[in-house]
């Protein structure tokens, strides 16, 4: 005679909890935001920070106009003062001026 044996297995559902860091999330809106481009605008480093803000429930509201002036003063990027930015150049400066007003 042969028995049928049931195994039972049972799963335990292990939950992972996963940290977002700012950086993690000033990376993947850089990425969006670029697209295929080498560089962007102060126009658009002003919407990559309003999109963190939004992303992190921060109220602060950036104008466009802001980044033109500190673009004009070499404030995003040392020296550059051709209102054209690469990535790291962005994600840089975007992480050290949000980190200011974001609370992860």
């Amino acid at each position: 005679m042969s028995e049928n044996i049931e195994t039972i297995v049972e799963t335990e559902t292990v939950e992972e909890t996963v940290e977002t860091t700012l950086e993690d999330i000033v990376a993947e809106i850089a990425n969006t935001v670029f697209g295929t481009d080498s560089t962007i605008s102060p126009y658009k480093v002003a919407k990559i920070i309003n999109t963190v803000f939004q992303s992190t429930m921060t109220e602060k509201q950036i104008p466009a106009q802001m980044m033109y002036q500190y673009a004009s003063k070499g404030m995003i990027s040392k020296g550059n003062k051709s209102k054209e930015y690469t990535k790291d150049e962005v994600t840089t400066y975007v992480l050290k001026y949000t980190s200011k007003h974001v609370e992860i």
